[in-house]
């Protein structure tokens, strides 16, 4: 991938947490806790997975960068999901999290050199991977969980 193409790829990380502001605004506390799809999260429950799931990225990133093929920890995305802290409704602490984190993020690549794009690490379960394809990754992510909160809205009319 050229500089050029990852531009917009990292702009979409760092206005993520504004995209996902707009979504949640209108939202009633109920609206937060529906469960309209069947082994479906609630909309809070997703906003929460998004700071967890984006911690981990971020920090993916850093031992990347920082380490020489690193190792990564996987997690239990559904354990973390059930916590009491992942299951409440308010959802500003998240999304503050998210604000930050991503603030950070992006600075972090836009820092990084032709060199650091091409360092990998090892996720046990996925094999090695570039920073470049976390990146992929982690903006299908955002996307993914967006279109899942938009499906479970329109799912409890």
């Amino acid at each position: 991938m050229t500089p050029d193409e990852r531009l917009p790829l990292i702009e979409i990380v760092r206005q993520f947490p504004d995209v996902l502001e707009v979504v949640l605004r209108p939202l009633s506390p109920e609206q937060l806790l529906l469960e309209a799809l069947p082994g479906e999260w609630t909309v809070a429950q997703v906003v929460h997975h998004l700071a967890d799931a984006h911690m981990n990225a971020f920090l993916r990133f850093k031992w990347i960068v920082v380490e020489d093929y690193p190792t990564f920890k996987p997690y239990e995305q559904i354990d973390w999901a059930e916590t009491a802290e992942a299951t409440d409704t308010s959802v500003l602490d998240s999304l503050a999290i998210l604000r930050g984190l991503h603030h950070r993020w992006a600075r972090l690549m836009d820092s990084l050199s032709e060199a650091q794009w091409q360092r990998k690490g090892l996720h046990p379960m996925l094999g090695e991977i570039t920073i470049e394809e976390l990146l992929l990754g982690y903006v299908r992510h955002s996307q993914n969980h967006l279109d899942q909160i938009a499906k479970t809205l329109q799912a409890g009319g």
